[in-house]
């Protein structure tokens, strides 16, 4: 009956464990999305795309890593564009692509990612 007791209680403890887990990638997750969203405004000529890269990073308070095979400049006028749509539009235009994930954004180049590995996005429920 003891033991019966202490696996209902180490099943209960595995259980909330993964619950709260599951709740806080689930709030970082929406953290990243919210920042995805955020409204950016930017002009610039033959900007290298590195520091094009770091000027949305700062704008948006997130983190963006760059991989070394992303390369070349930027020429756009943005105004009041969510940070999600520059970079799918700017990144693409250069044969490049991203991969968000709780805390930062990766850019890298589109054959570098695999078709299993493409960009998604998940939203779940938990009652």
């Amino acid at each position: 009956m003891k033991s019966k007791i202490a696996k209902n209680r180490i099943t209960r403890g595995i259980v909330l464990s993964l619950l709260i887990s599951l709740l806080l990638a689930s709030a970082a997750l929406a953290a990243t999305q919210d920042r995805l969203q955020k409204k950016i405004t930017i002009s610039c000529r033959d900007l290298p795309i590195e520091t094009f890269l770091v000027q949305l990073a700062e704008q948006a308070n997130i983190d963006i890593i760059k991989s070394p095979k992303v390369t070349g400049n930027v020429t756009v006028k943005l105004t009041d564009i969510p940070l999600e749509e520059i970079l799918d539009n700017v990144l693409a235009v250069h044969g490049y692509t991203y991969k968000s994930s709780e805390n930062m954004i990766r850019v890298l180049p589109i054959s570098e990612v695999s078709v299993k590995e493409k960009p998604k996005t998940r939203f779940y429920t938990i009652t």
